[in-house]
């Protein structure tokens, strides 16, 4: 649409001049060469109109996103109390091992349970 407003405008003063000629005015060189000139110079402003609404337009997306992202409510804070109902048997671990030692042995292992297996008999701390 853009190109088709810019032809017109540019022939506009073309065919206005040529028509002119026709019907017997005369009408000065300099003066339709100043037409075109400013026709073109239209052409260019109504480009620049384009990029410069596109670019407009893209930046207040940003804007929009930051309004929208800035409206929802907060997550949860990193540390919260636990609400298990195991919470009280946790709490009192007096019986639970000291340390962080998990030990395999015999362990056999497949992808799927209809798999043959990949690892038999596996010890591993």
């Amino acid at each position: 649409m853009q190109g088709f407003l810019g032809a017109l405008i540019v022939v506009s003063p073309a065919g206005l001049a040529l028509g002119a000629k026709a019907f017997g005015f005369e009408i000065d060189a300099a003066f339709v060469g100043l037409s075109l000139s400013y026709a073109l110079s239209i052409t260019n402003t109504m480009g620049w109109m384009v990029v410069t609404g596109t670019s407009a337009e893209a930046e207040m997306s940003r804007v929009e996103r930051i309004l929208h992202y800035g409206g929802i409510a907060p997550e949860a804070s990193l540390t919260t109390e636990p609400q298990s109902k195991y919470s009280e048997v946790v709490a009192d671990a007096s019986d639970w091992p000291r340390t962080g030692r998990i030990e395999f042995q015999r362990a056999v292992m497949a992808y799927k349970p209809s798999l043959p297996p990949v690892g038999c008999f596996m010890f591993f701390l």
